[in-house]
């Protein structure tokens, strides 16, 4: 995470903040639901002993901010805004609990995120990736302003879609 500490975001019954140490077997635990993993570029599971490395990685990072959404006081879903360089950022890493899929998480989940790039990072620009299949993910996107860069490719043929503000 970068050297700069957030303060949560708050909307609502939801709030945004910072992914601590006490989230990772749960966020783990999200991104190795079978649903979950197709919707990455690795659809293996995720070790503890690799998702602990990864955290630990993270936290050297100077340019990656991690993020958990709690609504009604409960974890629900997680975001990333990461790579953060000269304005522009990649935006990621989305998992929604599977137990409370189809509540509208992702949206809400999105749309702090895009609240903390606009207002908090002052970024310019987001961009994603989205395998082509994702056509629940492709919307959630595009309902929150990303369009497609018809002129981009993403990894293993995905859709690379872009942000303005």
């Amino acid at each position: 995470m970068t050297s700069a500490t957030l303060e949560p975001v708050t909307s609502e019954d939801a709030v945004l903040r910072m992914l601590g140490p006490a989230d990772l077997e749960l966020t783990r635990a999200w991104r190795n639901h079978p649903q979950s993993r197709e919707g990455f570029h690795s659809t293996a599971p995720i070790e503890p002993e690799q998702h602990l490395a990864w955290y630990r990685a993270y936290l050297e990072r100077d340019d990656d901010f991690m993020f958990v959404m709690e609504v009604a006081g409960r974890p629900a879903a997680q975001a990333g805004l990461y790579d953060i360089a000269g304005g522009s950022a990649e935006f990621g890493r989305l998992l929604v609990d599977p137990a409370a899929r189809g509540e509208g998480l992702s949206h809400r989940v999105v749309a702090l995120c895009l609240l903390v790039a606009d207002q908090t990072l002052g970024l310019d620009e987001l961009h994603l990736e989205v395998k082509r299949a994702n056509a629940r993910a492709i919307r959630v996107y595009e309902r929150a302003g990303f369009v497609l860069d018809a002129d981009a490719a993403g990894r293993d043929d995905s859709l690379v879609m872009r942000r303005r503000p």
